[in-house]
């Protein structure tokens, strides 16, 4: 048994202010993590070319010394990787958030490419992040159920290609390319989204009468239950926060 178990375990007063030591450095150290993670995040978005990030531009943005990053971390390569495991898993909590009411495999893959969208419009760096390293293409579970979707679909008909990798590779790339466009601040509007999703859904076999239903399904949904997201805000139609806006 440890001294401070014993002294617990006793009643010895001591081991209460050293417990609420060791919980208050627990905090400390979790919010500087979070605090880096949020710098890496930042100096990766910001980069013009696709030189790989340096620790001292994480320095920069985290206004933290060397040595302090290297506590953390033992390298700019796994800061990095940890961004992009946490970005996705964020990511795809979203998405599972909001499947639970959807039975549809062609409304799924709308409404999580919808999601991916307003996210990266609502926060370019966001968006930026992604797009420099690829992050969407890690394994997540929002990347298995977009999978599972298209799978699904296909069976049932509603979706038709032959090769699932080609399905995926072309709405991943999809997604992508209109990322790409709204973190520049090119065409960032519900309309132009929702255009970039009728043309995913009718590349993948989806008539144009369905492919707008299920868009107007797609608002519709996301705007109902984006509230419970931590981080959704409705867009107006020209694609600006409309709450900022207001």
């Amino acid at each position: 048994m440890s001294l401070s178990q014993a002294r617990a375990a006793s009643g010895d007063p001591a081991s209460g202010p050293e417990d609420h030591r060791v919980r208050v450095a627990r905090q400390k150290r979790e919010k500087m993590r979070r605090r880096l993670l949020a710098a890496t995040l930042q100096a990766c978005a910001e980069k013009d070319t696709l030189a790989p990030v340096v620790v001292d531009e994480i320095m920069r943005v985290a206004n933290v010394s060397r040595g302090t990053f290297y506590n953390y971390f033992t390298s700019v390569e796994e800061a990095v990787g940890a961004v992009g495991r946490q970005q996705a898993d964020e990511f795809s909590a979203s998405v599972i958030q909001l499947r639970g009411g959807i039975a549809s495999p062609v409304r799924h893959v709308a409404v999580a490419n919808h999601l991916f969208l307003v996210r990266a419009a609502l926060d370019p760096v966001w968006g930026s992040y992604f797009l420099r390293w690829n992050y969407l293409l890690i394994p997540s579970k929002g990347g298995d159920i977009m999978v599972s979707a298209l799978s699904l679909g296909r069976e049932a008909g509603d979706f038709r290609f032959e090769h699932l990798s080609n399905a995926v590779d072309f709405v991943m790339g999809a997604v992508l390319g209109a990322t790409r466009r709204i973190v520049r601040g090119e065409h960032v509007s519900l309309a132009n989204i929702c255009e970039a999703q009728r043309m995913i859904l009718q590349g993948l076999g989806v008539s144009a009468r369905r492919a707008d239903e299920t868009l107007r399904y797609t608002v519709a949904y996301v705007r109902e239950h984006g509230p419970q997201l931590g981080w959704w805000r409705d867009l107006d139609s020209d694609g600006r926060d409309a709450a900022r806006a207001d």
